[in-house]
């Protein structure tokens, strides 16, 4: 078992064995948890980008391509475009145009 010693100022240090064994390097974030029988627990918050790797399934079907992106945008507003219309009651209203994107 391994013990530390909380500081006046309400710190502790952290044995080295147990941030060998959480891999916790100066400036890390941990979670303390207490449990039901008033024990705590800790669990280290960083994430290194290996550890992230196959959470994620790849996507059916295929890729989408960037032309296919403007498109399905640019047919979603004038979706919305067209149901202002219907509430307005304006069938000749343009929005204004919104940087280079022309409807």
């Amino acid at each position: 078992m391994t013990t530390a010693t909380l500081d006046r100022r309400g710190r502790l240090t952290i044995p080295k064995q147990i941030r060998d064994a959480l891999h916790l390097r100066a400036g890390d974030r941990v979670e303390l948890l207490v449990d039901e029988e008033g024990g705590v627990r800790m669990l280290p918050l960083h994430r290194q980008a290996t550890d992230l790797c196959g959470i994620l399934k790849a996507p059916e079907g295929r890729a989408v391509t960037i032309e296919e992106m403007d498109q399905s945008i640019v047919d979603e507003v004038e979706r919305q475009n067209d149901a202002l219309n219907q509430i307005v009651g304006a069938d000749d209203y343009e929005p204004e145009p919104v940087g280079d994107v022309a409807y």
